[in-house]
């Protein structure tokens, strides 16, 4: 068409499809895009819900904030407010698509399958694609459960089938509005692929990076995202353990005795399992935890890397106590206990525990006894608080000179003496 001819439009078809086309086309898309999802969902193992509630978790406020436990087993259940969500979405934007088809395809150039080709293979693509990008930055966390290759199969058969109801539909005459301008002038605006092409070219140089862009350091990163050993320990450790790993109101863990006697196997088994009976939690989410198993991993290598072996480690290493009595040896003899206690911790603690004056405090108090599990309290016994003053097991520090380092037998009678006033007290 050129300009002055009746029925003039500038870069528009003489003939259209009419609306309902559009209409039609995207219902019969949106009723037949779900088959491969369900057949996906079964094959897959999952329920049929389960398609239907990663649609809806897109715009359910509060979906990925659940644990990834309780997330799978929530996506395999049926929801009612999920299953209208979903219907909603899917019924707008499968209608909606098909009024975008029914006046796209219309305006492609008249080569065979055109048409067909465009809706049903090329336009799905590039929806698949554009969603496949934007969820990863949307929401990172429902990415991981959904099947591409599957969502692809569900596009293209929705693309297919609403081209097709839109093609074979009747195209309806514009109606002219009257002649436009030179009969003999272009049809298209002179140099417009030169303007496009310097457009583009100009723009390639160009950045995003504007300003009030936040940084991406400073961009949220999902919980199970944190790989940092810093930034793990600072939220799930420093508040019971000291920032540092020391002087905090739980054992030390930056502690160079601890760490030589400690090992691998051992930190690890007490991050992911927790300790039961005491405040330490299971931190692993195959325990009911937040972290991962690699995050698990990050703490572990952190915590090793405080790990020094100092001369007087060297020194008391081979004869130190285990940190964790042997099974069926953990009672010892209470008055030999109580006689390993006079020497060893009543010059601070007081001769009956209740300390002393500008010294530790008091040892023989039902609150500290009931804070403080079995394995607390061996492990004090053990490597000491060096955060606080108190020697471990081999120093003679404060203690005379009859002291000498204690053996593993001699911590076991000594914690039987613990263990009698925390019963005393509990009964009292």
């Amino acid at each position: 068409l050129k300009p002055g001819a009746i029925g003039y439009r500038f870069q528009l078809p003489q003939k259209v499809h009419p609306v309902s086309a559009g209409i039609k086309g995207g219902i019969v898309g949106g009723l037949l895009m779900p088959i491969p999802a369900i057949i996906w969902a079964l094959a897959s193992g999952h329920s049929i819900w389960y398609p239907v509630n990663l649609l809806a978790g897109l715009i359910i406020p509060g979906t990925t904030d659940l644990p990834p436990e309780v997330l799978k087993l929530n996506l395999e259940m049926f929801h009612p407010v999920g299953f209208l969500c979903a219907i909603v979405m899917h019924v707008m934007m499968s209608v909606g698509f098909g009024l975008i088809g029914g006046v796209l395809l219309p305006t492609l150039p008249s080569i065979p399958g055109g048409p067909l080709l465009f809706g049903g293979l090329i336009l799905p693509l590039l929806w698949s694609g554009a969603n496949h990008s934007l969820m990863g930055l949307v929401n990172p966390l429902l990415n991981e459960y959904i099947n591409w290759p599957w969502y692809v199969v569900s596009q293209l058969v929705y693309g297919i089938a609403t081209s097709i109801v839109i093609i074979r539909s009747e195209e309806i005459t514009i109606p002219p509005r009257g002649p436009g301008g030179d009969a003999d002038g272009p049809s298209v605006p002179p140099g417009w692929l030169g303007c496009f092409v310097l457009v583009a070219v100009l723009l390639v140089g160009c950045s995003d990076n504007l300003p009030g862009k936040p940084a991406l350091a400073n961009a949220y990163v999902m919980p199970q995202d944190i790989k940092k050993f810093d930034d793990l320990y600072a939220q799930r450790c420093a508040g019971c353990h000291g920032a540092n790993g020391k002087l905090g109101p739980g054992p030390p863990l930056n502690d160079d005795l601890f760490l030589a006697l400690v090992t691998d196997e051992q930190l690890r088994s007490v991050i992911a399992d927790g300790r039961h009976g005491t405040l330490m939690p299971a931190w692993e989410q195959s325990r009911g935890g937040p972290l991962t198993t690699d995050q698990i991993t990050v703490l572990v290598k952190g915590i090793e890397a405080w790990r020094t072996v100092t001369t007087h480690v060297q020194r008391v290493y081979p004869s130190a106590p285990p940190l964790t009595a042997p099974a069926g040896k953990d009672t010892g003899n209470i008055a030999v206990g109580q006689k390993i206690y006079a020497a060893a911790c009543a010059d601070c603690h007081g001769e009956h525990g209740e300390g002393t004056d500008g010294m530790a405090g008091p040892l023989n108090d039902p609150v500290f006894l009931s804070l403080c599990s079995d394995q607390e309290l061996r492990r004090y016994i053990v490597t000491g608080r060096p955060d606080l003053g108190m020697p471990d097991f081999a120093s003679a520090s404060g203690r005379g000179e009859a002291f000498s380092p204690l053996t593993g037998e001699q911590v076991n009678d000594l914690m039987t003496v613990l263990k009698q006033w925390r019963e005393k007290t509990s009964s009292d």
